[in-house]
């Protein structure tokens, strides 16, 4: 009841505009901006420009609403969140939404393509460096009793493969982290309504 009121009271005059969920570039750090633009076409080509890239602008009836719901579920996760209207920074809005650390709404195509693709590369750089250093190791064994000079060497060079090895399964399970989120059926079927009907970026 209290969440209603609240929202009724924050209510633009007009809550008709574009919901934006933009990727941008701030102190060199990637952020995603979860927005609402009033209904201002013109704002669009500079509401395009605004962002490092628009991974989703859409036009709603009820657009300051349905951005409303998505941060009342994603709002934890926000590492900043403005409520109500006031001037925005760049370009003129009734600003209202939240800045996000990670893609929160998951939307964010490339993001996912690099890490599947970093993930496999780190796989086999693991496996190539933990098999070269083990062969390395058979090696030194095999040769000591015959050359202890040759075979340090050989131990050396297997133990700097082990522990490339080691840094590149670091490397694989911090890409295994980087998935897709999974949200609640209410917030995935409104995220295809908004996904359905986005403007040509």
């Amino acid at each position: 009841m209290l969440k209603s009121i609240l929202r009724w009271w924050r209510r633009p005059e007009n809550s008709s505009g574009y919901v934006g969920y933009l990727k941008t570039i701030e102190n060199n750090k990637v952020r995603y901006e979860l927005r609402f633009f009033p209904d201002d076409e013109e704002d669009l080509p500079e509401l395009k420009a605004y962002s490092a890239k628009p991974l989703l602008i859409t036009y709603q009836e009820d657009g300051w609403d349905v951005e409303q719901t998505l941060l009342d579920h994603f709002m934890w996760q926000a590492i900043r969140v403005d409520r109500g209207k006031r001037a925005g920074r760049n370009i003129r809005r009734d600003r209202c939404g939240a800045i996000f650390d990670k893609d929160v709404l998951g939307l964010d195509d490339q993001l996912y393509a690099e890490a599947e693709k970093a993930k496999k590369e780190a796989r086999l750089k693991e496996e190539g460096d933990a098999e070269e250093g083990c062969l390395s190791l058979i090696i030194a064994i095999v040769l000591a009793p015959f050359t202890l000079g040759l075979s340090l060497l050989f131990v050396l060079y297997g133990g700097f493969c082990l522990r490339e090895s080691a840094k590149s399964t670091g490397k694989r399970e911090q890409y295994e982290k980087t998935i897709r989120p999974v949200h609640p059926e209410k917030i995935q079927a409104l995220l295809r309504i908004l996904i359905d009907n986005k403007a040509l970026l």
